[in-house]
């Protein structure tokens, strides 16, 4: 009876402290638990800055048709919407120079052009026109070890929703050397999105040994990711690299 009077203590204690321990185990999965990843739309190889140009003339024309913009700046900061491919060609250059085919060397002894890739991207709202806005930060980093690519920062401006989907684009640009691993794009967005539906367009050119591609990629925003620092898409390769 002695022996049973001992450890009595123990054994509620024991139980008590398991108790609690599930919870706080309990707790920690659900606070844990990742937010959903932006889907994939869609997938696109550029080969030449002629090539760029269509595609976004393309994509103006359509917002023209639906009574909606997109949004360009200018050197100055100007706000330019729906501009014709004259201003494109003149205004809006890839920040990696693209030729048609590859740029050969010189010579036998000259080095091969250095391997740098460049992101940016626009941002696509959708909804009735009732001031829902979003806009915030695309943040770029390296997939291996999160280390972030070049400034890491891509700007995408307030933009407010049309039931056609106003774009802008965003008004800066990320540059890096290659180095063979694939991105990691981290969102965090302000505004009021609901109903809304946003899309984010992800535009990657990679340079190697003067052969220059861009990747065009729309990636739909979950909701549930919107107004926090989330993951947008995980291991996002170069098109035809992973």
């Amino acid at each position: 009876m002695k022996i049973k009077s001992i450890f009595r203590p123990f054994i509620w204690k024991s139980l008590l402290l398991a108790a609690l321990l599930a919870f706080v185990n309990n707790a920690c999965k659900k606070e844990s638990t990742p937010m959903p990843e932006g889907a994939i739309e869609s997938r696109i190889t550029l080969n030449s800055q002629q090539e760029y140009i269509d595609y976004l003339v393309d994509r103006i024309e359509k917002c023209k048709a639906e009574g909606t913009a997109f949004v360009f700046e200018d050197e100055d900061g100007n706000k330019v919407e729906n501009p014709d491919r004259a201003w494109l060609e003149a205004h809006h250059k890839t920040p990696i120079a693209m030729q048609d085919g590859m740029q050969e060397r010189s010579g036998p002894v000259e080095p091969p052009p250095t391997c740098t890739e460049a992101v940016w991207a626009s941002i696509t709202v959708t909804g009735p026109q009732d001031g829902s806005y979003a806009g915030g930060l695309l943040r770029v980093y390296k997939s291996s070890t999160g280390y972030v690519r070049g400034n890491g920062m891509l700007f995408l401006p307030n933009t407010y929703s049309t039931p056609g989907g106003s774009t802008t684009m965003s008004t800066s640009t990320i540059t890096y050397n290659c180095d063979g691993w694939c991105n990691d794009y981290f969102l965090t967005l302000d505004g009021i999105p609901q109903p809304t539906s946003i899309v984010i367009t992800i535009f990657h050119q990679y340079n190697n040994n003067g052969t220059t591609q861009m990747c065009v990629t729309t990636v739909t925003v979950p909701n549930a990711n919107v107004g926090f620092n989330s993951m947008l898409i995980r291991s996002l390769c170069f098109c035809g690299f992973g």
